[in-house]
Order: C-alpha cells, then sequence, then structure tokens
C-alpha cells in the first residue's frame, strides 16, 4: 500500500485527490468512485503508563465549566490512580484544545482526573456526559466501572460528577454513586446521558448490565434509568428493563436516541447484540443476530412497568452481532426528527466480514423499521461498527455527521510485523438533504500495528469555539516507545469539508 506522509501538522484537513470508493445508499458493498478528505490529529494524548488502555471509551463531557467551550472525557480502565491497583481512571480536558506540537502522542495533565480507588474495577471502561442532571447551567459527566467489587461480590457501578462553573468537576470525592445489588451483572458495562426522558427538565442517565441474570437464565441483561432532579439524581433506579433469552445480553450498549418522534420527549436506544431469532420462513434458531430496543420518553418518563420495549428491531443476518453499538445519529437529514445509528461488526456478504453500521431515520410514528443507509467497510474482519455516533455537525452547513469506528481494520496483505495490521480506522460520514452521504474515503495507511483506532469514537462537541463540531477516537493499545499505552485523538471539524472521508493514524512518527 502507498503511504502517505504529511508535513502540515497543523492542518486539520488534507485534500487528497485519490482513487476512493461509493457505496450507494442501499449497496452491500459494490464501490464506484472518487474524492476524499484525509486528516491528521489536531490533538493527541499518549498514556503515561504501562497497559493502561488509555482512549477504551472517549466522550464530549459538555461544558462542565461553564466556560463555553466543550470539554471531553476520557477513559483509561487499567490506569493505577494508586500504584499498582489498575482501579482505572477517568479524565476531562477543558476546552478550548489547543493544537497538540507533535504527531506522537505525549502525555497531558488532566483538568480533572479520578480513580475508583477499588483494585481491578474497570472504572473508566465507559465514559459520557450526563447532560445536566441538577438543572444548574453546567453539565455533569458518568464513569462505568462493571467489574466494582463491594466486599466479595463482583457487582459493578456508577459515578456522576457534577460540573459547576469556573470550577469543573470536584476533584475529592463523587456527587452520585451506585453499586448493583446483582453480582457479576456488568453494571455499567455501559453508560450514557438518557436526555430529559419526562419534559421535567432535568436530564437522565442510563445504564446497562448485560451480564444480569434472573435465576437460571444467565447473561439475559438489564438497563436501568436514573431520573435527575433538583440537587440529585435520584438513589435508585426509576425503570428497570430486564431481557429474556440467556446470553443475548441486553444493556451492552446504550444511549439517548434524541427525541425520534419529535413529540418534546428524549427517547433512549439500547442493544441486544447476542439475540438469537428465528427469521420468517425458517425452522432453525439463527444466533447472534442481535436487536435494539427504542423506549420513548413521555410526561410520565419511560414507562415503568412494559410488557415489551416500545419498538424492536432485530438484526438481518446471524452472527452479525446486530446492536454492539448504538447512539444517536443527530439530524442527519435535518427533518426535525432523530436519527439513531446501530454497529453490527460482525455482518458480511460473500466471504467478507467486513461490518457494518445503520443509520435509521426518526418520525412522528417512531424509528422507521427499515435503515435508510447501510454503511461497510470492505475489509474483512475490520469490526467496522464497534463504535458508532454522530459527529454533530463538523462542517456547519445544518446537516449531522456520523463517525464509524473499525479497530481491526488494516493492511490485509500485511504480514505479522508489518505496521497495518489491526491499525484501525475511524469513518466519518457527512449529513445532508437527503441523509448520510455513503461515501467512505480511500484506503489509508495508518502505519502502528494493533493501536486498535477506533475502538472507542464519538463527537466531541465544538472544542476550539470555531462554530463547527469536533470528533474525538481511541486507540487503547497504541505503543508508545514500544510499550503498549493507549491514546486519543481529536480531530477539527471545519467549512472546508466537502465530502465523507476517513481519518487515520499519523504516518509521520519517530523513526520513520
Amino acid at each position: 500500500m502507498q503511504r502517505v506522509f504529511v508535513v502540515l501538522l497543523f492542518l486539520s484537513l488534507i485534500l487528497a485527490a485519490a482513487a476512493g470508493t461509493v457505496l450507494p445508499a442501499a449497496a452491500y458493498g459494490r464501490f464506484e468512485k472518487t474524492v476524499a478528505l484525509i486528516s491528521l490529529p489536531d490533538w493527541t494524548l499518549g498514556s503515561d503508563q504501562d497497559g493502561s488502555m488509555l482512549g477504551a471509551s472517549v466522550s464530549a463531557a459538555g461544558d462542565v465549566n461553564g466556560d463555553g467551550f466543550a470539554d471531553v472525557i476520557i477513559g483509561a480502565p487499567k490506569y493505577s490512580t494508586i500504584p499498582g491497583t489498575k482501579d482505572g481512571a477517568a479524565m476531562v480536558f477543558h476546552g478550548p484544545l489547543k493544537p497538540t506540537l507533535t504527531t506522537v502522542p505525549k502525555w497531558l495533565i488532566p483538568d480533572w482526573i479520578m480513580g475508583s480507588g477499588v483494585q481491578g474495577s474497570e472504572y473508566g471502561s465507559s465514559v459520557a456526559s450526563a447532560g445536566d442532571v441538577n438543572f444548574d447551567g453546567n453539565d455533569d459527566v458518568i464513569v462505568g466501572a462493571y467489574d466494582y467489587k463491594n466486599g466479595e461480590f463482583k457487582v459493578g457501578a456508577a459515578y456522576v460528577y457534577y460540573g459547576s462553573k469556573g470550577e469543573g468537576l470536584r476533584e475529592d470525592t463523587y456527587d452520585w454513586f451506585f453499586e448493583n445489588t446483582v453480582k457479576d451483572s456488568w453494571f455499567g458495562y455501559s453508560v450514557a446521558s438518557a436526555g430529559d426522558v419526562n419534559g421535567d427538565n432535568y436530564d437522565d442517565i442510563i445504564v446497562g448490565a448485560p451480564s444480569y441474570d434472573i435465576f437460571e437464565n444467565a447473561n439475559v441483561g438489564a438497563v436501568y434509568i436514573f431520573y435527575g432532579g433538583p440537587g440529585d439524581l435520584c438513589l435508585s433506579e426509576q425503570w428497570l428493563f430486564t431481557g429474556d433469552q440467556s446470553y443475548a445480553q441486553l444493556g451492552f450498549s446504550v444511549s439517548s436516541a434524541g427525541d425520534i418522534n419529535h413529540d418534546g420527549y428524549d427517547d433512549v436506544i439500547v442493544g441486544e447484540p447476542y439475540l438469537d431469532t428465528i427469521f420468517p420462513g425458517d425452522t432453525e434458531i439463527s444466533s447472534d443476530v442481535g436487536a435494539i430496543h427504542i423506549f420513548y420518553g413521555s410526561v410520565d418518563g419511560i414507562d415503568n412497568n412494559p410488557q415489551l420495549p416500545h419498538e424492536t428491531l432485530v438484526g438481518f443476518q446471524k452472527i452479525s452481532y446486530f446492536g454492539y453499538s448504538v447512539n444517536r445519529a443527530g439530524h442527519t437529514n435535518d427533518d426535525g426528527y432523530d436519527d439513531v445509528v446501530v454497529g453490527a461488526p460482525y455482518f458480511g456478504t460473500d466471504y467478507t466480514i467486513d461490518g457494518a453500521a445503520y443509520i435509521f431515520n426518526g418520525g412522528s410514528n417512531g424509528l422507521d423499521n427499515l435503515p435508510i443507509r447501510i454503511l461497510r467497510s470492505g475489509q474483512h474482519l475490520a469490526w467496522f461498527g464497534v463504535s458508532v455516533s454522530s459527529a454533530g455537525d463538523l462542517n456547519n452547513d445544518g446537516f449531522d455527521d456520523v463517525f464509524i469506528g473499525a479497530n481491526l481494520y488494516g493492511d490485509e496483505k500485511a504480514e505479522l510485523t508489518d505496521d497495518q495490521r489491526d491499525e484501525g480506522r475511524v469513518f466519518l460520514y457527512l449529513g445532508s438533504q437527503s441523509g448520510v452521504i455513503s461515501t467512505p474515503g480511500p484506503f489509508g495507511d495508518g502505519d502502528k500495528a494493533d493501536a486498535w483506532l477506533g475502538y472507542s469514537a464519538n463527537g466531541a462537541g465544538d472544542v476550539n469555539g470555531d462554530g463547527c463540531d469536533d470528533v474525538i477516537a481511541g486507540a487503547p493499545k497504541y505503543m508508545i516507545d514500544t510499550v503498549v499505552r493507549g491514546t486519543t485523538f481529536v480531530y477539527l471539524g471545519s467549512e472546508s469539508l466537502i465530502t465523507s472521508y476517513f481519518i487515520y493514524l499519523p504516518s509521520i512518527i519517530a523513526g520513520r
């Protein structure tokens, strides 16, 4: 593969004429033509600890200190805030983020860092903005620790930290904490803001526990919603929904879906990637098809006693893990209804298991039953769709864009010692009046083996205040000085974006 060497380190977007590919809206991998934009990261962070898995989770944090700039939160679940404990860490960096002066990721001092203090808790394996749960005008954050141990049993936990104007997040302890009572449930494996599901102006949170058991039914999974309120989040869940199929792992992924039906109440989306089903016309069970569940908000919030999810969409292929990742896609066609994006990283056709990301449009009657777009990577076992997110509006054209990770993407012909093996890649697809443009960029070269770029990928908000949203991606197995430490990259949006493009790791590294 021809390597691309870029020397203009501070230009966030480099126009490259290259042989590219276009994936038609409903096609399954036939390619046609043309141009893409290639970008180096504008801001990089490398861990100062070996094996910390920094970048395993990344997210916009909202504006936690009330200065008008978006902040970011980064998880490092193997980091030791207490030497030798690997208790995990979450770090916040306040905007405006200034471009870093090197393509070799360096450690930067966070504006806020917190650990669980509990050995091996996996604190920071999931991080997210919590929205504004106490309606004080400052955004808050949530951190999951799915292996948190309370005495004898691993029960999982979630922590919320409240923002404050000028100060940001408190540095001595959490503001809200919930530990599960069901052992080995992986409570906190997924965490997110739920938006405001009951319209009371207080944002709510959603937490997944995909290994939740019900008697002999193992790993059916569960999701919890906690309502925000004056002064504090509620101390017990206001809504609990459990799966009904062993090992289907409902709650593996959770997110706000925005307002899908434009009724003034936010909705939530939940992934169940290992659901088995029998397709119409078949007599045999198809395993690991996966499913997503949409729960709609109302003046009473999410129904406290649902017999069934408000809407369930089952995947389209066995062993595709549909729902492995879920997220709000934003207004990709600016019709006033929020859309969603769903990852199925093991989807494939014709002997190519390249993964897929599905875009479903919202509407007055709820979410469409069929996707408006099916995006594919074109590379076998790339795990395209391992992470999915709205990118916000990167080019300020009024349409939200979509960000997709493929952490095992690499040169298919690379030998085991080559730099391109499993380097990972993140793809950006721009929104338009007709929805997401199905135009992936040309194949690129990241020159960093086993980095897993795209294991986490998310919108970052507008971290530099230029009116264009930005994106953040993690590479938790990125090597620095021959040691696996983990890295996070931020890429700035720009009004010069004219087509969809992919982003990849810098080619200019030490010794090259």
